[in-house]
């Protein structure tokens, strides 16, 4: 078959190959902050949220609403120079193509709300410890894996080795812990690092998403006053319910 006029074609023997071998090339170009985001709920909350807060610093490259639960390794031949950031999400699959999600992204950093891989799903320590391991494989040297401080799980299965481990929440065992949590007229307000922050929210289930949102624009240099004012002008937003 002729190419369109203009254009060119290339024969390869293995399309599969050849294409794996295209995306693999496009994410190794882009020079932008890439983020990942794991966890059995909450996470389109927090892609979406993230999304919003980055655009403040340039474009954002995440897939459509559509697509964004069930990860294609297509979707990052769309990252583009104009993109200065991209936000994807790891469904919560098995634990083979959860790791394949993992490499295929190559974050930056990745955020890992909940240990369940799936709602209702009781919880197998050696599943949760190996996506746990898939996520730090995932990561450079220099990357930073944010965690659920306060989901019980997650704190036995990541004790501090010495990598960048960030845990977010309400507890003393986190590094970035929001206070004074209250819920009034539509709006999640709580406390980080001595700033108040808002988000607009349906129910103060949705604290862990903007926490991920927080620390991920913070590990992208964005200063805590930037990050308030864009909170406040988040689109609302609802995810599925997590007790707090």
């Amino acid at each position: 078959m002729e190419p369109w006029a203009g254009k060119f074609a290339i024969q390869v023997d293995d399309c599969q190959a050849a294409l794996r071998q295209l995306v693999r090339a496009v994410r190794c170009r882009f020079m932008g902050f890439v983020v990942s985001v794991a966890g059995s709920t909450g996470k389109t909350t927090a892609a979406s949220w993230m999304e919003q807060t980055l655009e403040g610093r340039g474009p954002v490259f995440r897939p459509t609403s559509e697509d964004s639960a069930n990860f294609d390794p297509r979707s990052l031949l769309e990252l583009g120079s104009e993109h200065r950031f991209g936000v994807f999400e790891i469904a919560s699959e098995s634990t083979d193509t959860f790791t394949e999600q993992s490499q295929w992204i190559s974050p930056h950093c990745t955020v890992l709300l909940n240990a369940a891989g799936g709602w209702n799903e009781s919880i197998d320590l050696d599943h949760a410890a190996r996506r746990i391991q898939a996520l730090r494989d995932s990561l450079p040297s220099h990357g930073s894996l944010i965690v659920n401080g306060d989901d019980d799980v997650i704190h036995r299965l990541t004790p501090r080795r010495g990598e960048p481990l960030i845990r977010i929440g309400r507890g003393i065992r986190c590094d970035w812990a929001a206070s004074n949590i209250r819920l009034a007229d539509g709006w999640l307000q709580f406390d980080v690092e001595g700033t108040p922050l808002r988000v607009p929210a349906a129910g103060r289930h949705q604290l862990y998403p903007a926490l991920a949102a927080y620390a991920v624009a913070r590990l992208a240099g964005l200063s805590v006053a930037e990050i308030a004012h864009r909170f406040t002008r988040l689109t609302h937003t609802d995810s599925t319910c997590i007790a707090i």
